[in-house]
């Protein structure tokens, strides 16, 4: 069985996620590599960094914070979500804006600690603000970080002065070094669609299959998670109650900045990985946690496939 083979974390499992996440990423951006007239390399180091670090900011955040149990499958998850919607990781700004944001939510998670809490509301709120930077719907994360000063009820106040003081430091920096450098300011204006867009009509059959059964794990996980890790646990009850809003806003990020490729799936990837993990670990989902699994790894073989067959036709 494909659940009881990651069902203890394993350093393999780690590699075969990190190559399988690399090779993915380079023929992803192979596309735009090979056809790139100015090839400019720092950009590219830079951006390939940023996926990596947000590879192993996931990780450090699901162990620790006990957010699954002892396994690989958040970390399979998110690398099957990942490969079967490469697209995801298209948009260098996004994949900077991603590290960002789980940079901040390190910092969120840890606040169950009640250590140097300022300190890290101060970093959440700075991390959060430069993730707006490079793309200003992250500013959405900031629900779920205020949310947390509500949830763990210790100088509210105080502490949400704190996170405008962290969010303050990144405008006053890039505002004096647009001056120094003579440069325009990121544009962070918040546009919504000007017309209607139907979801599912701009996409190839490809990434339907993909987005249909995204969703149908979202839904059937979130629900059957919810009562068990939320209501039902009184010591977690904070901790998944913030990683729910994390995907909630990932969610909303998704719908209200829909374009034809879906590049902004790639802050959902965490969140529900996480959620997907825990459903996982339910004896009594098992057998569908383990069909979701296995259908997972069949399309993601056939759009693997698909996709080295369309660069070797280049």
């Amino acid at each position: 069985m494909i659940t009881r083979f990651f069902r203890i974390s394993k350093p393999f499992h780690y590699v075969l996620f990190f190559g399988a996440l690399i090779l993915v990423y380079f023929l992803q951006r192979g596309n735009y590599l090979y056809t790139a007239q100015h090839l400019n390399f720092l950009l590219e180091l830079a951006i390939f960094s940023s996926f990596l670090v947000s590879i192993f900011l996931m990780i450090f955040i699901i162990t620790k914070n006990n957010l699954t149990q002892n396994n690989s499958f958040a970390a399979l998850y998110f690398s099957l979500f990942i490969l079967l919607v490469p697209e995801s990781i298209a948009e260098p700004k996004v994949i900077f804006s991603n590290m960002f944001v789980l940079l901040a939510f390190r910092r969120i998670f840890s606040v169950q600690t009640k250590i140097n809490l300022k300190k890290k509301y101060f970093d959440a709120g700075l991390w959060l603000s430069l993730a707006t930077v490079f793309y200003v719907w992250a500013i959405l994360y900031f629900i779920p970080l205020l949310a947390t000063i509500f949830l763990w009820k210790t100088d509210q106040v105080k502490h949400l002065f704190v996170i405008i003081f962290g969010a303050l430091s990144v405008f006053v920096i890039t505002l004096i070094s647009n001056i120094i450098l003579n440069t325009d300011l990121p544009d962070l204006v918040l546009e919504l669609p000007t017309q209607e867009i139907d979801f599912y009509s701009s996409l190839t059959f490809q990434l339907k299959i993909s987005m249909a059964l995204i969703m149908v794990i979202s839904i059937c996980s979130f629900f059957t998670t919810l009562n068990q890790l939320v209501f039902k646990n009184i010591q977690t009850r904070s901790l998944f109650i913030t990683l729910y809003l994390m995907f909630l806003t990932g969610v909303l990020i998704f719908l209200i900045t829909y374009d034809k490729t879906p590049k902004n799936l790639l802050f959902l990837t965490f969140p529900l990985a996480v959620i997907a993990a825990n459903f996982t670990q339910m004896k009594k989902t098992l057998w569908t946690a383990t069909l979701f699994i296995l259908t997972l790894i069949i399309f993601v073989a056939v759009r693997c496939y698909d996709h080295i067959k369309f660069i070797l036709e280049i």
